[in-house]
C-alpha cells in the first residue's frame, strides 16, 4: 500500500536527511502558503517571512501527530501562526488582525510586483498545489483499488444518473454508519445506503467507485480539487 503524506511524516520525523529532502520537495508549497497568508509575492532569497515559514514547516514535521489531522493543513496553520507571532513582535503598538495580516499589506505595498505578475505567481502556486493534490488523490484511490481510468468509465454521463449519484453521496456524508465504515475500514457501506435511500443495490454498486472518489475529496485535504465537485444539479 502506498503511504500517505501523513504516514510519511511519521516515518521521517526523526531522520534529518529525509526531513531536508522532504522540505526541499515541498518548497513551492511553503512559498505558496506564505504568499497566500501575507497576500503578496514572496522572495525566498531575501524575505524574512519565508525563513520563518520554512522554520514553521520544519517545526510542523517534528511536532506532527496523526490525530492532528492532515499534515499539509496542520503545516499551513502553523506557518500562519508563526508569521502572526513575528508580526506582533515587530508591531506591538498596532493591533494584529489574525484574519490575514491586513496591516502588513499596507506597509509593504512598495515591495509588491505588478498586479499581472502577482496573479501569475499565485496561479503558479495554485497549479503546483493542485498537482500535489492530484498525486495524493491518486495514491488514496489505489487504497480503494480505483484508478483514474476507472473514474472516467464510471463518471455519470447523464444528468439523471448524476442526480442519483449525488443523492447517494449526500446521504453517505450525513450517515454516521456509512462514514465510520468508510474512514475506518475503507469500505463503502452499500447495505446501509440501500436501506436509507431505497436505491437498488445494483445501482449503488455501479456507482461505488465514483462515490468513493468524491468522498475522498470531500473529507480530505483537497482544497483545489473540491472546486470540481458539485452536488447540486
Amino acid at each position: 500500500m502506498i503511504k500517505s503524506i501523513n504516514n510519511k511524516i511519521i516515518d521521517i520525523k526523526n531522520n534529518n536527511e529525509d526531513i531536508n529532502i522532504f522540505i526541499e520537495q515541498y518548497r513551492p508549497f511553503i512559498i505558496s502558503a506564505t504568499s497566500k497568508i501575507l497576500k503578496r509575492y514572496i522572495d525566498y532569497y531575501n524575505d524574512e517571512e519565508y525563513s520563518i515559514a520554512l522554520m514553521a514547516f520544519s517545526e510542523a514535521i517534528q511536532s506532527y501527530k496523526v490525530d492532528r489531522g492532515d499534515f499539509l493543513s496542520f503545516a499551513q496553520r502553523l506557518i500562519k501562526l508563526r508569521l502572526i507571532d513575528n508580526y506582533r513582535k515587530h508591531n506591538r503598538q498596532k493591533e494584529a488582525k489574525l484574519s490575514g495580516l491586513e496591516e502588513l499589506e499596507d506597509e509593504i505595498k512598495a515591495q509588491y510586483i505588478d498586479k499581472a505578475s502577482l496573479e501569475n505567481y499565485k496561479q503558479e502556486g495554485i497549479d503546483y498545489l493542485r498537482k500535489l493534490e492530484i498525486e495524493q488523490f491518486s495514491k488514496e484511490l489505489v487504497e480503494y483499488d480505483i484508478s483514474f481510468d476507472d473514474l472516467i468509465k464510471v463518471s455519470p454521463k447523464w444528468k439523471s444518473t448524476k442526480v442519483v449519484y449525488n443523492a447517494l453521496i449526500k446521504e453517505a456524508i450525513k450517515n454516521p454508519l456509512v462514514m465510520k465504515s468508510f474512514t475506518k475500514n475503507k469500505i463503502l457501506n452499500i447495505k446501509e445506503l440501500e436501506k436509507v435511500t431505497n436505491i437498488p443495490r445494483k445501482k449503488i454498486e455501479r456507482a461505488r467507485r465514483y462515490i468513493v472518489a468524491v468522498l475522498i475529496i470531500l473529507i480530505g485535504d483537497y482544497e483545489y480539487l473540491r472546486d470540481y465537485i458539485s452536488l447540486e444539479e
